[in-house]
């Protein structure tokens, strides 16, 4: 997939015309058509500024073989989603034991929470970026 190519992918998937991308870049829209049709390539500044618009790399953009990014960034979303939600379990499960109906209100002998969950998210983590390294 060129450049041409993936340009026109993500100016279409985010629902802007030529001239709606070319009005948040500071250029005309015949700038945009012709990097559209594989006249010309922008220069460096506004290839950074596409990536950071369109949430992509630079390599992305500018190299051939590469034909998704959403791939990675789903991924990456998904990693981060679960990363969260493992911490807010490993909170409430603390405030519950320390402060809940059974709790002594006292975070001093719960401690071990935070030590378990740590030891646990560390060897999680760690299998799940070598699954994925595996997978690509």
């Amino acid at each position: 997939m060129t450049f041409a190519d993936k340009l026109i992918t993500l100016r279409k998937k985010a629902g802007w015309s030529q001239e709606k991308l070319a009005a948040r870049l500071d250029v005309t829209r015949q700038s945009v058509s012709k990097w559209e049709g594989a006249q010309s390539l922008p220069d460096v500044d506004k290839i950074i500024q596409l990536s950071r618009l369109f949430g992509v790399t630079t390599d992305y953009l500018l190299k051939d073989e590469q034909s998704e990014p959403a791939a990675d960034n789903d991924v990456g979303n998904r990693l981060n989603a679960l990363v969260t939600a493992y911490w807010l379990v490993v909170a409430a499960v603390f405030l519950w034991y320390t402060f809940g109906p059974d709790g002594n209100g006292q975070p001093q002998y719960s401690w071990f929470i935070w030590a378990i969950a740590g030891v646990i998210f560390a060897a999680w983590y760690v299998a799940v970026k070598a699954f994925m390294k595996k997978d690509k």
